[in-house]
C-alpha cells in the first residue's frame, strides 16, 4: 500500500512539472560541434545552461575545453540528480537545482537557452532584467523576442535547427 501511495505522489509532481515546464528535449547531438565551435568564437570561458536537462551541452563543453567553466540549472529533481551523478568528478562542470531566476547569471560570459518560444514570451523581461553588458546569449532553434537588435549571428545549416546568437 505504501508503494502506491508513493506512486500516486511521484506521479501527481512529474504531471505538475509538465504542465508547468518545457518538456524535456535534448540538443540534437550533431548540433554540438556547432555550438561548441561559438564557444570558441565568442572566446566564452564560462557558460551556464538555463534548463540543462541531461548536462548534454555542458558534457560536451567541458570535454571540447577542460580549461573552461560550465554550470547547468535544472528544476526537474529526477534530471537535477542523474546529471549531478553524471559529472561528479568534473570539477569545471556546476550543476545547480532550482529555477533559473532563483540562480544568478552574473558571473558567467554566456547563457544557452533551449526554450520554447512561449518560455520567452512570458519571461521575456525577466530575462533582459538579468542580462549584462558583454554576455553572449546562445539560443538553440528558437529566437528570443526581444533581443532581437542584440542579434549577431543566425547559424543555418541543412537539415539542423537554427542557432541564435545575441551580444548583450
Amino acid at each position: 500500500m505504501p508503494e502506491i501511495i508513493l506512486l500516486a505522489v511521484c506521479v501527481a509532481l512529474f504531471a505538475k512539472y509538465l504542465m508547468l515546464n518545457a518538456p524535456f528535449v535534448p540538443t540534437h547531438k550533431v548540433d554540438l560541434q556547432r555550438i561548441g565551435d561559438m564557444v570558441e568564437h565568442y572566446d566564452i570561458k564560462r557558460l551556464v545552461d538555463l534548463g540543462s536537462g541531461n548536462g548534454r551541452i555542458i558534457g560536451y563543453l567541458a570535454k571540447r575545453f577542460p580549461e573552461r567553466n560550465f554550470a547547468g540549472i535544472e528544476i526537474a529533481p529526477l534530471l537535477f540528480s542523474l546529471t549531478k551523478i553524471r559529472f561528479w568528478r568534473m570539477k569545471k562542470i556546476k550543476i545547480i537545482l532550482g529555477s533559473v531566476f532563483n540562480h544568478g547569471w552574473r558571473d558567467y560570459d554566456a547563457i544557452f537557452v533551449f526554450w520554447m518560444p512561449k518560455a520567452f514570451e512570458k519571461k521575456i523581461e525577466k530575462i533582459k532584467q538579468r542580462l549584462i553588458q558583454g554576455q553572449v546569449v546562445i539560443s538553440y532553434a528558437f529566437p528570443i523576442p526581444g533581443l532581437s537588435d542584440h542579434l549577431v549571428e543566425k547559424n543555418v545549416e541543412v537539415k539542423q535547427l537554427p542557432i541564435y546568437v545575441y551580444k548583450i
